[in-house]
């Protein structure tokens, strides 16, 4: 299990319901920069990419948001659309995460 923090979950969870993740390719999608307060955004991003949670993120500046996408430590695709997991409507799944206060 990899430890991560409420506001790391955050993010997590800002890629895993954004309308991205719904395409097939895995969970992914953009941190609207005007939606969240990046000052403290950034640092936990940087975590997640650290922790090898997310391969990286990608600026754009047109869009005024970041994308990033979370790596195969962390999701897997989904055994099927009646999965448990309330995430697998969008094919996959989250794994081996475990959010510590």
């Amino acid at each position: 299990m990899i430890a991560v923090t409420p506001l790391e979950m955050r993010v997590i969870e800002l890629l895993v319901n954004n309308e991205f993740s719904s395409e097939g390719h895995g969970f992914c999608g953009y941190i609207y920069h005007d939606e969240n307060n990046m000052n403290v955004m950034r640092g936990a991003m940087a975590s997640l990419v650290k922790k090898g949670i997310v391969y990286d993120w990608d600026t754009e500046t047109a869009d005024n948001a970041t994308w990033g996408s979370l790596t195969d430590l962390v999701s897997e695709p989904a055994p099927g659309l009646h999965s448990p997991d309330p995430f697998a409507e969008y094919g996959f799944i989250l794994k081996n995460l475990e959010v510590i206060e």
